[in-house]
């Protein structure tokens, strides 16, 4: 079965063999918008099985890249729906009876975002610890430099030899 894609719907087409004609004839089965998530009942009835199972995968196809789009466009409006979230919050009175209750809700959500930029490879920088690597890493370096000059100095006083001028 041939899929043919039309501006919002997809034809489902089957090429079957006429034996008059002596080739292979089309014959439209039916259409199905894009935006259908399961096989018409109408046509299932006419769809062979392994038609039904292709027209299924490209069905769950489709659902899964317009969540991927849904999820990309969410992610890009996100700095402007926090904008007008702290927004609200700042003008909100303080006496709401429901907001401990959606700043939980929403303080987990976006643990949940961080924890998931971080796991993508962006997450927010520690320079503290970016700092306290450098530091321990100059002191092992002079920790380093110390043990050297006093294996230096060992190594002339083995020789019986003065140490070289510094």
């Amino acid at each position: 079965m041939q899929i043919r894609e039309r501006k919002s719907t997809w034809a489902l087409i089957r090429t079957e063999y006429d034996k008059d004609k002596k080739r292979g004839v089309s014959r439209c089965l039916g259409t199905v918008s894009k935006l259908a998530t399961t096989i018409p009942a109408a046509l299932a009835g006419e769809l062979i099985e392994y038609e039904k199972v292709q027209l299924e995968k490209v069905l769950r196809e489709a659902s899964v890249e317009r969540a991927r789009i849904a999820s990309e466009a969410s992610a890009k409006s996100l700095p402007e729906t926090l904008d007008q979230v702290t927004a609200w919050y700042l003008d909100l009175s303080v006496g709401t009876t429901a907001l401990p209750d959606l700043a939980e809700r929403t303080r987990s959500a976006y643990s949940k975002l961080l924890k998931a930029m971080a796991q993508a490879g962006v997450g927010r920088k520690r320079r503290a610890k970016a700092k306290l690597a450098a530091a321990a890493a100059q002191k092992d370096n002079t920790a380093k430099g110390k043990a050297q000059s006093r294996t230096r100095c060992r190594e002339y006083c083995d020789l019986g030899t003065d140490l070289p001028p510094i």
